[in-house]
């Protein structure tokens, strides 16, 4: 089960005397809802010595706290149970009933949080996730508060892991196509588990092309990385013009229930060429897009999933083929939305911090985000930073 969570939150700005909580639904962005003063103006400042940000949108940043009685279906015996960001600025922590549950000190990358331990054979918890927005992590409108969505996901004890299905396609042609899928699989229960797994391919028009199926089984606290291999005969090539979308569904169905994970892919090769240039299945394609940061005008950067679409369609119009997206992790629905209506994407990092987690929001850009076919390009950045933050 994955649940979309964005309904009925209390937030509170705490740094303002007095101030008492209201309801908010997600995404929400509360520097926006602020007044314009040049006093909010930060100038340039220095992070690790090489990182300049600064804060010219003069609103507000300062901090806040998000708070929210979540109830939890009890699904599966010893369950396990998930909280999704997909992304909060600037610097979170996550309590579940008062309960240090972790913190995410990135403001645009994804954060899942394992809150079994605190979650286990409860009908409800309480949530409290403290913001600050007082540190700048760029140099232009960033926002305050949980500006994306928020997911429960309730699993068996034998289950795929979050951001654990990967699908490949290193063999295209007009004729046939290799789609290589990797699950990683997970046994929390206490004592070793067996299952089937099922890997099933879908065709755009919702025709199954490839179906397998194995048993495996594992110990308990084991995991597993499951690899299946699928021919297609004259696949539907996913391009700019005709963005065809397969859909890989895979299902583990074991003691103590079901996990299941659909994965829209689309299939397509690309080069690039140091003489002619990018191609796309064959064509030359000449890249022509734009830099897009995560705000979007008065609504600050709490943006609905259809003002990312917009965005989409308006370059495409413009005659754009590809977004970068600046300088950070971008937002699932507009990665969704270039996959859905052809548009080739540039997957940015924020930065590689040594001190601020760098290496692990990478690989968690990386991992949430390799499946969709509008990726051409990962960026480690938007400024290279120093030695040691490379070696690191």
């Amino acid at each position: 089960m994955r649940n979309k969570i964005d309904r009925n939150w209390s937030f509170r700005r705490t740094d303002i005397a007095g101030e008492k909580f209201k309801r908010v639904d997600l995404p929400h962005d509360w520097a926006i809802e602020g007044d314009f003063s040049e006093s909010n103006c930060i100038g340039s400042v220095l992070e690790e010595s090489h990182l300049e940000y600064r804060h010219d949108s003069y609103l507000p940043r300062g901090t806040g706290e998000y708070r929210k009685n979540l109830e939890i279906p009890q699904l599966f015996p010893e369950q396990r149970v998930f909280l999704e960001f997909d992304g909060v600025f600037g610097e979170s922590t996550l309590y579940v009933d008062g309960q240090f549950a972790g913190e995410n000190h990135s403001g645009y990358t994804g954060k899942v949080y394992d809150i079994t331990p605190f979650a286990a054979g409860k009908c409800e918890v309480d949530l409290q996730m403290p913001v600050s927005a007082e540190r700048m992590q760029g140099w232009w409108y960033e926002g305050a508060g949980i500006y994306r969505h928020v997911w429960l996901m309730i699993k068996p004890a034998c289950h795929l892991a979050p951001w654990g299905v990967a699908v490949d396609t290193p063999e295209v042609s007009p004729d046939k196509a290799a789609v290589e899928i990797s699950a990683e699989i997970c046994n929390a229960a206490s004592t070793a588990s067996d299952a089937a797994i099922t890997v099933e391919i879908f065709t755009p028009d919702g025709c199954k092309a490839a179906c397998q199926k194995r048993d495996i089984r594992l110990a308990s606290g084991a995991a597993a990385v499951e690899k299946f291999s699928i021919i297609i005969d004259t696949p539907e090539l996913w391009d700019v013009d005709d963005p065809e979308l397969y859909q890989a569904v895979i299902k583990v169905d074991g003691i103590s229930g079901s996990d299941e994970t659909v994965v829209p892919f689309g299939i397509r090769y690309f080069k690039f060429t140091a003489d002619q240039g990018f191609f796309l299945n064959g064509r030359h394609l000449q890249l022509r897009g734009g830099n897009i940061h995560h705000d979007f005008g008065g609504l600050g950067t709490a943006l609905p999933d259809r003002a990312h679409e917009k965005n989409v369609e308006l370059l495409k119009e413009m005659g754009c083929n590809i977004i970068r997206s600046s300088h950070n992790p971008a937002a699932p629905a507009l990665m969704e939305a270039c996959d859905r209506l052809g548009m080739l994407f540039w997957a940015e990092t924020r930065n590689l911090h040594t001190e601020c987690g760098g290496i692990d929001d990478l690989t968690a850009l990386i991992r949430r985000d390799r499946n969709h076919p509008s990726v051409i390009l990962w960026s480690l950045a938007n400024i290279g930073g120093r030695k040691t933050a490379i070696a690191a």
